[in-house]
């Protein structure tokens, strides 16, 4: 869900550090820099997007918790209904 959430701004970052690094690509003492910056843009687009989340996913895939929020199925906890809670006098 994070990755839904979050994409849009990551791509508008990327986007405006490749469209400022075009004016230094036009210049040849600054060329290196900008082809530096914007294949690093690309680069740390497609691993924040795509590569980290499967990462993510491979590791926790078989874990217990479904990242819902909801910890008490997994835990055993019971909500203040629940017979370990006392009622106050």
């Amino acid at each position: 869900k994070a990755g839904t959430v979050r994409s849009r701004p990551i791509i508008l970052t990327a986007a405006a550090v490749m469209v400022g690094s075009v004016v230094m690509y036009f210049d040849p003492i600054f060329q290196g820099l900008a082809i530096a910056m914007m294949s690093g843009a690309m680069a740390s687009t497609f691993l924040t997007l795509l590569a980290v989340p499967l990462a993510y996913y491979e590791l926790f895939k078989g874990s217990e918790n479904n990242g819902d929020g909801d910890d008490e199925k997994d835990t055993g906890a019971k909500g203040p209904e629940g017979p370990e809670c006392a009622s106050a006098p």
